[in-house]
């Protein structure tokens, strides 16, 4: 898996690629803490984007890493994107009804 961060105007969007396993854990808390200091900054972004078009395949371990990151942005009502999800992962999602609680955008 590979991340790409950068401010496009006033988002963070995080690029995401290939799959998204546990195996990746050391990632995750990375992007835990940079998503936090970015919320923290002097000038925090209007949003959070993860593009996810070049991603394959999630596991319950990213699944409970996008709902931390939803948990910390909530509490500076800053909204949470799930950008271009391929099929298989618009599946997982589905099952597990994140569009009840992130912005899923097709």
């Amino acid at each position: 898996m590979e991340t790409r961060h950068a401010k496009q105007g006033q988002d963070y969007v995080v690029t995401m690629s290939g799959s998204m396993t546990f195996r990746d854990f050391q990632s995750s808390d990375h992007l835990i803490s940079r998503i936090g200091e970015e919320l923290e900054s002097g000038s925090p972004p209007s949003s959070v984007v993860f593009d996810l078009s070049a991603v394959d395949m999630i596991d319950s371990h990213w699944l409970g890493v996008f709902v931390r990151i939803l948990k910390r942005t909530e509490e500076k009502e800053i909204p949470v994107v799930l950008r271009r999800p391929q099929p298989p992962v618009i599946r997982l999602f589905k099952l597990v009804q994140f569009e009840r609680v992130f912005r899923i955008e097709a």
